[in-house]
């Protein structure tokens, strides 16, 4: 992963009879260039079988880690290689292939090039998007915590990990569908009080730590977005003669993508024991 970690101490701990550790190598000319690794090894086997019983619940448990990282601050390992919800942007690579397909564009292209003979080549090949994070100290400690709290932790807080999972991950507009519903949890779990036309202060008195990231936006104002916009909970408008809802506008999907994440891991974190943090993005 890319991350740079202001002070980090190498840490390692005991799962299931694994052991966890992780590996920072610092760029101090480049902070963006830091990488960050988390490993965890099995203790020594003697036969297939053992290999075999290791490989099943290594995969069990890379699972889990998988979708417990970004409540420890970090990028998903999985996030859509060429959508940036961030941003709002997507990116074609025309060397890839659309998915289920193939294409020869790359030996056509290979056919232009050779066509102008020169003798200099330059070959360019597009990885994806780069998700990168500042933290202060190793996550291992927070991983820690996650894992051995994990089994008794309640359904909604167990699908809200889930939910956050899915969310980083997806590639579409499938990921506002899985917005609205982890907010429509979030809503149960802090209630909003209708108090005559009170002011929704829940980030304020819930997660002030995401007062600059929400800014003039509340929980509400999401949870509006979330029930009338037809890429979330309800296609149809039934004040409306079953007229479709307006789409998000560009500034409502940053601000939706960007505030539910956000919101997501310190909801996570405060369900977990942990304390809130405050989210930095990475330029």
């Amino acid at each position: 992963m890319d991350v740079c970690i202001n002070n980090y101490e190498p840490y390692s701990f005991d799962y299931k009879g694994w052991t966890v550790s992780d590996k920072y190598v610092h760029n101090k000319n480049n902070p963006r260039g830091s990488s960050y690794a988390i490993i965890f090894s099995s203790p020594l086997f003697s036969d297939e079988e053992e290999l075999n019983n290791y490989r099943l619940s290594g995969q069990d448990i890379s699972n889990l880690i998988t979708t417990l990282i970004p409540v420890c601050g970090l990028p998903s390992l999985n996030s859509p290689k060429f959508m940036d919800f961030l941003k709002d942007q997507y990116i074609i690579d025309y060397k890839s292939t659309p998915q289920g397909w193939s294409t020869n564009y790359s030996e056509m292209l290979e056919v232009f090039e050779e066509a102008k003979q020169s003798k200099i080549r330059v070959n360019v090949n597009f990885v994806g998007i780069c998700r990168y994070a500042v933290i202060d100290s190793s996550p291992l400690k927070d991983l820690e915590h996650l894992l051995n709290t994990y089994d008794d932790s309640s359904e909604e807080v167990k699908f809200l990990l889930f939910l956050n999972y899915s969310i980083l991950t997806s590639n579409d507009l499938n990921a506002f569908m899985l917005i609205a519903k982890a907010l429509e949890i979030i809503n149960v779990m802090y209630p909003f009080k209708h108090n005559h036309g009170k002011a929704d202060e829940r980030v304020k008195n819930y997660f002030p730590e995401l007062v600059e990231i929400f800014k003039d936006i509340t929980i509400k104002d999401l949870w509006t977005y979330s029930n009338t916009r037809k890429e979330t909970r309800h296609f149809p408008n039934n004040k409306n003669n079953n007229l479709p809802h307006e789409s998000l506008t560009k500034e409502e999907r940053i601000n939706m993508y960007k505030c539910t994440i956000c919101l997501l891991v310190n909801v996570l974190r405060d369900m977990f024991g942990l304390p809130h943090e405050k989210i930095v993005f990475g330029k």
